[in-house]
């Protein structure tokens, strides 16, 4: 009895630390679908989607800053896509100079910006998980030029 007490034990705890890994793959999962499916809405009128992305775990009100060089005369788009655990997720790009180029704050776990630089420089984007669940989401941020 205290054999197969024991080996339920191992089994229990082999199968909680299997899971977590698959948890967490399963919500940023989540997260590159939804920032991908609006990259598909930028495809059809003609943009070029990059296959990399950066991706990351916020609390909910907290933010990250991800800095980009973009060139002059291109146009980019910058797409951050949450979990289903991310209710907000807003965008905000900001220039090298700190000043407001575009954003995206409707209430949604998908917002996306663009920009035309007319000057090749660092621009920054800051993704917020405005709202999600309490111990916060995963989240995807996809990049593309036209």
């Amino acid at each position: 009895m205290q054999r197969l007490k024991h080996s339920l034990y191992l089994l229990m705890l082999a199968l909680l630390l299997t899971s977590v890994p698959t948890i967490a793959n399963s919500t940023m999962e989540e997260a590159r679908e939804t920032a991908y499916a609006i990259a598909d809405l930028f495809v059809y009128e003609g943009w070029n989607i990059r296959e990399d992305f950066q991706r990351g775990f916020l609390a909910r009100g907290a933010s990250t800053v991800v800095t980009s060089t973009l060139y002059q005369g291109n146009s980019y788009c910058f797409i951050a896509g949450g979990s289903n655990d991310a209710y907000d997720i807003d965008i905000i790009l900001y220039d090298e100079n700190g000043y407001l180029i575009d954003r995206d704050e409707d209430a949604d776990r998908a917002a996306a910006v663009t920009v035309t630089p007319r000057w090749t420089g660092l621009f920054y984007a800051k993704i917020i998980m405005y709202d999600s669940a309490p111990d916060g989401a995963h989240w995807v941020l996809v990049t593309g030029y036209y």
